[in-house]
């Protein structure tokens, strides 16, 4: 069940070009999406001053622009969702296209699916927020990293799959939530790859995709 569909997942996206091109489009943006946090918090240090000791303040301006790095790689499965819901369209028409026992899809509304995703990710956002402090312990640091974002992760890329072919956001979260164990798994290796550098910018298209695969495994058993 775990690995199925991570297999036709993978053989999938190697056997679809149009499917290589969306995740490279994907892989641009999520880097576009990373600089640009990264230039935001340097910018707003180096125009900040702290101090007028020049060599202090050269070496905060520094220390910002690591910080930068080091936030925006942290938070970034946080804000997965946005970005796998903005290139939703694309990505859900490509893939159901070569799935045969797929159900028809329906048509969402985009600001409702846009608004969702903002609150999932709000949601993160504050849930990781709090258990900052909890970073700072080794081995624990770990675990609730991953089995926060796994959940997180999990909910949301289930969520954007299910919605495309229920045609109702909350029709869909609910699903997400009565089948969260089976998911769980699934989101634990999402964090985990967004940890990795490079890969984890192809990992909001890896999500949805395998997600699309799990909805339509549970969709042909319970027909």
């Amino acid at each position: 069940m775990f690995v199925t569909p991570w297999y036709n997942a993978l053989y999938a996206l190697k056997q679809n070009k149009p499917l290589r091109q969306i995740v490279l489009i994907c892989f641009v943006l999520a880097f576009l999406g990373v600089v640009a946090t990264i230039a935001t918090v340097s910018f707003l240090l180096s125009t900040t001053t702290f101090t007028t000791i020049p060599w202090v303040e050269t070496g905060i301006d520094v220390a910002g622009g690591f910080f930068a790095f080091i936030l925006s790689w942290f938070l970034f499965p946080v804000f997965m969702p946005i970005l796998a819901g903005l290139m939703e369209d694309p990505i859900l028409k490509t893939i159901h296209k070569g799935l045969k026992e797929a159900p028809q899809p329906q048509k969402t509304p985009f600001w409702q699916s846009f608004f969702i995703d903002i609150r999932l990710a709000c949601i993160g956002l504050v849930l990781n927020i709090l258990c900052f402090p909890f970073y700072f312990v080794p081995v624990l640091n770990i675990i609730v990293y991953y089995l926060l974002n796994g959940y997180l992760l999990s909910q949301s890329f289930f969520t954007i799959a299910a919605r495309y072919y229920l045609g109702d956001v909350h029709k869909a979260h609910r699903l997400a939530k009565n089948h969260k164990k089976a998911l769980f798994i699934h989101g634990c290796l999402f964090a985990f790859l967004a940890t990795l550098p490079v890969i984890s910018l192809s990992v909001p298209f890896l999500g949805v995709l395998v997600m699309v695969y799990m909805y339509v495994h549970m969709y042909s058993k319970a027909t």
